[in-house]
């Protein structure tokens, strides 16, 4: 079994839905996984946090309040201001 654990400065892929507390899906990785460097790279605070309890092949469901999310001013696209957030996410590998 892979016991590698995700943490700051390493690259982290994840496969990954968004949702609203209504489960209206913002975002989803449909299956294409994203990178993105663990405590660096512009992503939600909450999943900097999150993913670092995490190990490759394990699945979370992280609730974040706006401000460790989108904010006060949400994204001006799929995210409404002042949205809590749940993530789904898998972490697929981390390098």
């Amino acid at each position: 079994t892979n016991v590698v654990k995700a943490k700051p400065g390493l690259i982290a892929r994840i496969n990954y839905t968004i949702s609203l507390l209504s489960d209206t899906i913002c975002y989803t990785s449909d299956g294409s996984p994203d990178d993105f460097v663990i405590g660096m790279d512009n992503v939600e605070s909450g999943l900097h946090e999150g993913i670092t309890y995490m190990r490759v092949g394990e699945k979370a469901k992280i609730l974040m309040t706006s401000n460790m999310a989108a904010g006060l001013v949400g994204d001006y696209d799929q995210i409404p201001p002042q949205s809590s957030l749940i993530f789904d996410v898998e972490l697929m590998d981390v390098k």
